[in-house]
């Protein structure tokens, strides 16, 4: 479990970046949250733990998935507030908790481990504020793609020549593979959201 204080200058800076830069969001001294503002948690305290229980690491041994993060997919956020949203100047408790895991197959066959957890927001009172309910995927490599891409033994690739000279020449070509990879792991991204769903009973966002 991890503290989140809920910020007015931070609910501000949100609002204006994701073009929700409106007088109850920007003037307000105790403003609301904006509907997505609370995936900025992942500033206070890392979120997917789940990802690694020993649950989901043995239903992808059973499927034959990899649980690699590097490759695992952000399908859907979905945010559902009970009651009004938080406010600022309210501090928050989280806990994350798991909610399904289930194995699927992708269109050309694959095998894939989705998994659905939930990040739950209490205030001080304990009461719930609002549940931010992920979906996540680790899917199972196409190894007829890999093996096309591979060099032959004793062989360079093009590619590989290129990224081995651009390392050389200043390391940019590691910094653009690292940079990729983190654009897969989107649930510890705010900033890659992917679907976004606002359940808004009884609450209306204008």
């Amino acid at each position: 479990m991890a503290i989140m204080p809920i910020e007015r200058g931070k609910i501000r800076e949100y609002a204006t970046a994701t073009a929700a830069a409106r007088p109850a969001y920007l003037d307000d001294p105790k403003a609301p949250v904006p509907p997505t503002f609370l995936a900025t948690v992942v500033f206070w305290t890392p979120i997917g733990e789940t990802l690694r229980s020993p649950e989901v690491l043995r239903a992808c041994a059973e499927a034959g998935v990899a649980a690699d993060l590097g490759r695992l997919l952000s399908l859907e956020q979905e945010y559902v507030y009970p009651g009004p949203p938080p406010h600022a100047g309210e501090t928050l408790h989280t806990a994350e908790r798991l909610s399904d895991i289930a194995v699927k197959r992708t269109r050309d066959g694959r095998a894939m481990v989705v998994i659905r957890f939930t990040v739950s927001f209490r205030d001080e009172r304990g009461d719930l504020r609002a549940e931010c309910k992920y979906t996540s995927a680790y899917v199972e490599r196409d190894r007829a793609r890999a093996e096309a891409r591979a060099p032959a033994p004793g062989l360079r690739s093009e590619g590989a020549t290129k990224e081995r000279t651009s390392d050389e020449g200043g390391g940019r070509g590691p910094e653009r593979a690292e940079a990729s990879a983190g654009n897969i792991a989107s649930d510890r991204t705010p900033g890659l959201v992917r679907a976004a769903l606002v359940r808004d009973n009884p609450l209306k966002f204008t």
